[in-house]
Parts: C-alpha cells; sequence; structure tokens
C-alpha cells in the first residue's frame, strides 16, 4: 500500500533527527533501500510502524497522516531544524525527554520534563546574557 503522508512525515521525523537512511535502518533492522522505500510512501508491517512510533515518539494515526501534530511537537520541529549552537543543545535536551519517556507520543510533558526545559532556558539566557556584556565591554 502506498501513502505519500507517511512517506514525508517518516522522511522529516528522520531528518529532524539528523539520521541518515542507512541511520534509520539499523535502528530498525532493515536496509537504506527499505527505508527509501518507505519514504517514498510504501507503509511498512504493524510491527515497524510500531517501531517507528515509538522511536520519534509518535502515534501511529500521525505517522500515517490522519492526526495533527500537537503545539509541542511543532515546537521541537522547530527547535530540531536550529542549526545553532543553542538549537543543537535544545534539540538534543528535547530528543533525551522524548527516548525516556519525559514527552510522550502526544507531545505531553511530564512536570520533570518542564523543569529540565526551564532550566535549559535559564542557561541559554545567562549565556546569551554574558555574551552581550562582554560584547558590550569590548
Amino acid at each position: 500500500m502506498l501513502n505519500k503522508k507517511f512517506g514525508a512525515i517518516l522522511k522529516s521525523l528522520r531528518e529532524e533527527r539528523r539520521l541518515s537512511q542507512d541511520e534509520l535502518g539499523n535502528i530498525l533492522h532493515t536496509v537504506k533501500s527499505t527505508i527509501s522505500k518507505y519514504e517514498a510512501g510504501r507503509v511498512p508491517n504493524t510491527e515497524i510502524l510500531n517501531q517507528i512510533s515509538e522511536y520519534f515518539g509518535v502515534k501511529i494515526d500521525y505517522l500515517l497522516g490522519y492526526e495533527e501534530e500537537t503545539e509541542l511537537l511543532q515546537a521541537i520541529k522547530r527547535v530540531n531544524s536550529d542549526a545553532s549552537p543553542q538549537g543543537t543543545k535544545a534539540a538534543k535536551l528535547i530528543n533525551t525527554l522524548i527516548e525516556t519517556g519525559m514527552i510522550d507520543e502526544n507531545g505531553e510533558a511530564t512536570k520533570t520534563a518542564w523543569a529540565l526545559i526551564q532550566e535549559a532556558i535559564r542557561q541559554q539566557a545567562k549565556e546569551f546574557y554574558n555574551i552581550k556584556k562582554e560584547d558590550a565591554n569590548k
């Protein structure tokens, strides 16, 4: 069965995690050519769909294009696409929170996850303030 939405969503999720098709293939215990077929729209069996869903922290309905992503997942996509040092740090934190289950497939974060996110924001603000202060003193 072909599902172009599935292919586009899978490719987007893979690229957000900065994974090659080879790397995703290794994670799913398959090969690059299979990932390429999935990204072209071939829908895998239920077992593989479950693996993809769990790895990326999204619902199968979202993978198949039946459900929209939450605001938090949209924010995660924006952070993951930010190649700046700050964006890379934020992406690593968010991906860790997803992988540890502190942000679930619905994009809901635990209280601990929110505390970690807030602390990361505080640290980024301090670093930014210190850089601006150093620039002003030059």
